[in-house]
């Protein structure tokens, strides 16, 4: 809907869907300066304040210093925004938005996607994104906020971690490392040590070796990595004198 008036060519113009519906000459008259705001969809009666509102919704209000054409508003009403493509990728978690989607050039886009993503023993950690068009070419976190005006591609980037348990009876001995996520392709020194009275005996589980300390590779999860210690055994020698025996001997 949209209205004009000129004082000057004195003619009230009313337009529906960008057509001119009704109009009416008004040749004279001005338009009142006061200190009361501007109402839009909201009529205030003079006579006791009565407001009266509009049973509704308004969107893209427009207020001219001039009034427009009968060409204006048409071209006004028939213009729709370009709509650009902004194509959201991730191996992981759920982004937002997602997949590809075609929002209207000049809005403000905020991506966002989780920071973790757990799969039993591995682990997956957003560590940022990369992107080109309008999107910033790359940048660390979980969210971004931008100003769309072309198209645009946004890859969420993510690391892998897998989980190593190593573990021991403690009245045994003891190893180094907690049970963790740790990065694929790190390396991590895992040392058994004994308690007093035992010998470390090697390691069973997600890997058999008697290495110690031992140098795991993260290319896979290790849940079960077990340190295994045995009891120390000592020999006795026993010698009787002229006067005596041992039993046993």
């Amino acid at each position: 809907v949209a209205s004009t008036w000129s004082g000057t060519g004195g003619v009230v113009r009313l337009y529906c869907d960008g057509a001119l519906v009704a109009q009416t000459n008004q040749t004279s008259g001005v338009i009142n300066n006061t200190a009361d705001p501007v109402r839009i969809g909201m009529f205030k009666w003079n006579v006791g304040g009565q407001e009266r509102f509009l049973k509704g919704s308004l969107d893209e209000v427009r207020i001219y210093n001039r009034a427009l054409s009968s060409n204006e508003v048409r071209e006004l009403y028939e213009f729709a925004p370009a709509s650009v493509t902004l194509t959201v990728v991730s191996l992981y978690g759920s982004p937002v938005p997602q997949g590809v989607t075609t929002p209207v050039s000049g809005v403000v886009v905020t991506a966002s996607v989780d920071a973790v993503v757990s799969a039993g023993t591995t682990q997956y950690v957003c560590t940022g994104w990369t992107g080109s068009g309008s999107v910033p070419s790359s940048g660390t976190g979980t969210n971004v906020s931008f100003t769309i005006t072309n198209d645009t591609s946004l890859t969420w980037v993510w690391a892998t971690n897998y989980w190593l348990a190593p573990t021991s009876l403690s009245v045994n001995g003891s190893v180094n490392v907690a049970p963790g996520f740790c990065p694929r392709g790190s390396n991590v020194t895992v040392t058994a040590t004994a308690s007093n009275g035992w010998t470390f005996a090697g390691w069973t589980g997600s890997l058999t070796t008697n290495a110690n300390p031992l140098t795991v590779t993260m290319t896979q999860p290790y849940p079960s990595l077990q340190a295994n210690f045995t009891v120390n055994l000592y020999g006795i020698s026993a010698a009787a004198g002229p006067n005596g025996t041992i039993n046993p001997s």
